[in-house]
Formats: structure tokens, C-alpha cells, sequence
């Protein structure tokens, strides 16, 4: 259960020392892989919280190491720095990544989280999820909004997987000293935005993804979220992903689901003995 973006659940067998631990983050070359069993190094594992299922579990890894990365290390996001005065602007807040980053910074204590969606039922969702603004962007300007929710401070760290032309628009959209978290480039690399305007702002860019992290860096998000992350879990301050599960043998139609934007949260595909 730990390939993008849809998950696969399974148990972790005993070796050496009888362990417990179910929640697999692998990160090399196993992208978009399906599997019954993997094997990952153990700096890389997370134990499973209590009152979580496998296939609950089976959502955590991927999710929680991006964005617990992004959006809390002190190097890229840093919203543990006094979250209860930050504004966070999460695109697309109804995807797997978009629906972390709205739950765990919630209970992290962020003191408003606006996120954009494109239907009416992606934005019920995302106020299900914990969204204290949402804005519908096929009809709505996010800049605008953001603009209004803030009363014109702008928001204090974004996070996008988008760049091409809302590249310029999120730095319009940036609150003096913000910051701009990049996860993706769907809408294109290549960008031109008035540079100046960053540095007015003293804003900065910034953002990446887990796979050229080393092994160091991971276990040191894998600890931060052992420490930080799982008493919300084991409390119910933090709930489980919003999940469809799905057998493996529908692993195309999964796939198709997402790239139509179908689903809200995660898809975990069921292996044979589930």
C-alpha cells in the first residue's frame, strides 16, 4: 500500500523481532506498482494507529510524509510556527493529497484553511474534511476569494500541483513573507509570473517530492509524524482518509477514476485474501 496515487493494503510479516507496524512508505522505483507483500527499509515504516483498519492504514504513507514535509518542515511550509495565525490556500482539497493537508491542518491547530474544488459536491466534501473557505473555481476567482477570507492579508503558504498559468495568480495571492509550496507542474513547468512581485512580498517558492529525499531525511519526517501526528490519530482529534476501496483486479477502472476526478480522498485496492 504505498504506490501513487492508488494504494494497495497488506499485512507486514514478523522478521527477526515479532513486529506490529503495517504502514509502508517505499520510495524507490515502486511508483505505480501492485503487490501482496514489499519490502521497505525500516526507517520507512510506520506503525498502524490502533483504531485504524489495513485499509485505513493503507492511505497514510504517501499523504502524510508529502505533506507533513511540506506544509510543517521549518525548511518549506513551516505552519508549526504559530499556526493559529496562518492562512493556508490548498488546491484541489478534495484529492488525496489536497484532503491530508485540509484534515492535518486542522488538528495541527491552522487557524483558516481555504481550498479551491470544481462541483458543488466536491465542496461539500471539503467542508466535510474541515475546509473553513471553499471556493469553487469553475465559477469563482480563488485570488479574489482569497482576498475577501483574509481581508486583504493573503494567504500565508500555499500549496499547489499545478504551476503553468496559476503560478502568477498564487503569488497574487501570497501574504507578505508567504510561501509557496510546489508539488506538481499539471498545467506546465514553464511559467512567467513579475518576479518583483515575490520579492516585494519577501515571499519565497519552494516545495519537492519524497523519492530524491535519502533515507536520513525520511526517517526524520517518519519520527516527526510518530511524535506529532499519531496521538491525533489515536485520539480521534485526526480521522482516517476518506477512502473507496476497490479489488486489485480493478486497478484500471481505479485509474481512470482518478484521472477523471472522480474520486474525493484515496482509493485502496483490496488484494485477493482481504
Amino acid at each position: 500500500f504505498f504506490s501513487n496515487p492508488v494504494h494497495t493494503r497488506a499485512l507486514v510479516c514478523p522478521v527477526l523481532n515479532a513486529v506490529d507496524v503495517v504502514c509502508l512508505n517505499s520510495q524507490k522505483n515502486t511508483s505505480h506498482r501492485y503487490a501482496e507483500y514489499a519490502v521497505a527499509p525500516q526507517q520507512q515504516v510506520l506503525e498502524l494507529p490502533p483504531n485504524f483498519t489495513l485499509a485505513e492504514g493503507a492511505a497514510i504513507p504517501e499523504n502524510f510524509w508529502t505533506v507533513y514535509t511540506n506544509l510543517f518542515d521549518p525548511a518549506f511550509g513551516n505552519l508549526c510556527d504559530s499556526p493559529k495565525t496562518k492562512t493556508l490556500l490548498v488546491h484541489g482539497g478534495t484529492g488525496g493529497i489536497g484532503s491530508t493537508a485540509i484534515q492535518l491542518s486542522k488538528a495541527m491547530g491552522v487557524q483558516t484553511v481555504i481550498t479551491t474544488v470544481s462541483s458543488s459536491e466536491k465542496m461539500e466534501a471539503a467542508r466535510r474534511l474541515g475546509a473553513d473557505v471553499v471556493v469553487n473555481y469553475t465559477n469563482h476567482d480563488f485570488v479574489k476569494e482569497v482576498d475577501i477570507a483574509t481581508k486583504g492579508k493573503g494567504a500565508d503558504v500555499i500549496l499547489c500541483f499545478l504551476g503553468g498559468d496559476y503560478t502568477p495568480r498564487n503569488v497574487t495571492a501570497l501574504a507578505k513573507h508567504g510561501r509557496l509550496i510546489q508539488l506538481g507542474l499539471r498545467r506546465g513547468q514553464e511559467v512567467t509570473f513579475d518576479f518583483k512581485q515575490l520579492m516585494n512580498k519577501w515571499g519565497c517558492i519552494t516545495g519537492g517530492h519524497l523519492r530524491p529525499r535519502t533515507l536520513e531525511q525520511k526517517e526524520l519526517t517518519r519520527n516527526a509524524l510518530r511524535k506529532h501526528v499519531m496521538p491525533l490519530w489515536e485520539s480521534g482529534v485526526l480521522p482516517p482518509a476518506e477512502i473507496l476501496e476497490m479489488d486489485l483486479g480493478e486497478a484500471g477502472e481505479s485509474h481512470r477514476m482518478l484521472e477523471e476526478s472522480q474520486v474525493i480522498g484515496k482509493i485502496v485496492l483490496k488484494t485477493p485474501q482481504d
